[in-house]
């Protein structure tokens, strides 16, 4: 039986588009800035949410705030 393609709604799209990259291990340009930009190292995405995890942990809500103030600029 052939593969069936699969159909997305356009707000889906960049998520899955994301989502195989990775899983292939293929890391966006776009995605390895932000990570480049953040981390101030080349990291790949399982490294950066390593570290970020980590600092949670160790240092709770103050880290998740300052962890999404970099990433979100929130």
């Amino acid at each position: 039986m052939a593969a069936m393609i699969e159909i997305l709604d356009w707000r889906q799209a960049p998520q899955r588009r994301l989502e195989r990259a990775v899983a292939t291990g293929q890391t966006p340009a776009s995605l390895q800035a932000g990570i480049r930009r953040i981390f101030g190292a080349d990291l790949s995405p399982d490294q950066a949410v390593s570290r970020i995890v980590a600092d949670v942990r160790q240092r709770g809500d103050d880290a998740l705030r300052e962890w999404t103030a970099s990433i979100d600029g929130v």
